[in-house]
């Protein structure tokens, strides 16, 4: 059984309660700590792109993309939002909806605009390029490969300005533009050859048997593809591979040395080249053959280029029914996230009710509370200031008496003075015989020292004394018996808080002097060595 603590102030235990509302609210929720991580939206990430790059799982691909793309707008996470858009416009490239895959890039393109880094926008411009490339619209590939090319310029990053130069120089020299595509391709090798990467630069000069083969420079096809290829397959850059094969099977036809064209097509071919480039092999084949004479393997060639169309109809409506069945599985798991999110919601407007109630209650409680604690404050303050004005005139008083103590002894100083004046006075007049002999001389003398301090004057200084520091001077005989006048008259000018200079010339006595008679004094009301004779005296 849980404990009471009667001592709890109310409105702590109101304070938890509403604590509990809130808590039982947030338990309600849907979201787990989990979703709300960044950690897992990257997580489906990875699965995302491991699915369709890797295991060609295209459903389960796009569930992992779509849900990182959905978690990633809700907490605005740009970077992650960004890489999910781009990976399923990859995804419906790979099953040849490139409409769909154009909407995701320009998706993409949007974001990196608004929130991300250049190199964001230069991946997905270089994206929607290829797409491009892919459907030969070359003029449409030119002006987005230029637009990441120029952005990597800006930025400085020289290593993808190479890159991306590559990618212009083959679109120009599909485009027949030979001039500009080996400007381009010069510039790739220049900045390329300053970094460690030989891929790109394998590949920048793979683009340049292409030009080559366009301009009919037979012999560099020939000699530098030799040396290429080797380099190439020890890479595994395939693809590069059948390129520069092919270039230079193109460039033996020429010359009509079809025996060398028909190797290096067939080392083509055996390279496993995809559908696409095979048909290219095929008609080449085809071509060699017919200008042999050796017209049934021609026809043979051209059966299989046919055979080769249809298949990829046949593939291609294949994703393309992928396509759709994808689109259908997102609508219907778009269809189910609606759904739990109206559940959600309905259980959050009942949730609110039952805190909007609980906050009634509590607000009246808290009213009540107030009331009872305003008059308890109420009361707590006019006592304060009771306090607070006993306090004031206990300090008027101490100033009070300050202030008096510094009159009296301003009077002893001034009497102190006129009695030093006085007695150098007098001693000047005895000096001189002549004067006794005037008349009126010795009344005169009688009343200068008559003016002298007497035992009167320190009678009435100790009655003022007293009557500003009610029973010191009592307290003091009191506690220390054994002192007599010009003690407790040194004393007094202590607490006063003259100095030693000041009650030095008080008694007319030198500095050295006073001090002495303070140690004499102290000795006399055997106080602890060390002890400050002031602070004892105000303690009295």
């Amino acid at each position: 059984m849980r404990k009471l603590v009667p001592s709890k102030p109310l409105h702590q235990a109101l304070v938890q309660a509403i604590g509990a509302c809130f808590l039982i609210f947030c338990l309600q929720t849907p979201l787990t700590a989990q979703t709300q991580d960044k950690a897992y939206c990257d997580s489906l990430l990875i699965q995302g792109v491991e699915s369709v790059l890797e295991k060609k799982n295209y459903s389960d691909g796009l569930l992992y993309l779509e849900e990182a793309r959905s978690l990633a707008a809700q907490n605005q996470w740009h970077k992650q939002e960004f890489l999910a858009l781009n990976n399923l416009g990859i995804l419906y490239y790979s099953i040849f909806d490139y409409g769909e895959a154009l909407n995701y890039y320009l998706e993409a393109y949007t974001l990196s605009l608004k929130h991300l880094e250049n190199s964001e926008t230069m991946i997905v411009l270089n994206n929607i390029a290829v797409l491009y490339s892919r459907e030969e619209n070359f003029e449409k590939a030119e002006d987005y490969f230029s637009q990441a090319y120029r952005i990597a310029q800006r930025e400085e990053d020289w290593f993808k300005v190479g890159s991306y130069s590559i990618n212009l120089g083959i679109i120009c020299a599909k485009n027949r533009e030979l001039d500009k595509a080996e400007s381009y391709i010069e510039e790739a090798l220049e900045l390329l050859s300053r970094y460690s990467d030989t891929t790109r630069l394998l590949e920048a000069r793979s683009a340049q048997m292409e030009i080559y083969l366009q301009k009919g420079l037979d012999k560099p096809i020939r000699q530098e593809g030799q040396e290429l290829m080797p380099q190439l397959l020890q890479k595994g850059m395939t693809a590069n591979y059948i390129d520069v094969a092919l270039c230079i099977a193109e460039s033996y036809l020429r010359t009509r040395e079809f025996e060398l064209a028909r190797r290096y097509a067939q080392k083509a071919l055996n390279s496993k080249p995809d559908l696409n480039v095979r048909s290219n092999i095929y008609r080449l084949m085809s071509e060699i053959n017919y200008r042999t004479g050796h017209y049934n393997e021609a026809l043979l060639y051209k059966d299989s280029i046919l055979l080769l169309h249809d298949s990829l109809n046949i593939i291609k409506n294949g994703r393309l029914f992928e396509s759709s069945k994808l689109k259908f599985e997102l609508q219907h798991y778009q269809y189910e996230l609606d759904l739990k999110e109206a559940q959600v919601a309905n259980g959050r407007k009942l949730l609110f009710l039952l805190l909007s109630a609980s906050v009634l209650v509590v607000a009246f409680l808290l009213w009540w509370l107030h009331m009872r604690s305003t008059k308890l404050k109420q009361e707590k303050e006019i006592e304060s200031n009771k306090r607070r004005i006993g306090e004031l005139e206990l300090e008027k008083l101490q100033h009070e008496v300050e202030l008096r103590n510094r009159q009296l002894a301003a009077k002893a100083l001034s009497i102190s003075s006129r009695d030093q004046l006085l007695e150098e006075l007098l001693s000047s007049m005895t000096k001189y015989p002549g004067l006794a002999e005037e008349p009126g001389f010795t009344s005169l003398l009688q009343n200068l020292k008559k003016q002298l301090s007497s035992e009167k004057e320190w009678n009435e200084f100790v009655t003022l004394f007293e009557d500003v520091n009610h029973g010191f001077l009592s307290k003091l005989k009191q506690r220390h018996p054994d002192l007599n006048a010009n003690d407790i008259r040194y004393l007094s000018y202590v607490y006063m808080s003259l100095s030693t200079k000041e009650i030095a010339s008080i008694f007319n006595i030198t500095v050295e002097t006073c001090r002495k008679r303070k140690e004499r004094i102290v000795k006399k009301m055997q106080l602890v060595e060390g002890t400050n004779l002031y602070d004892y005296l105000f303690s009295l």
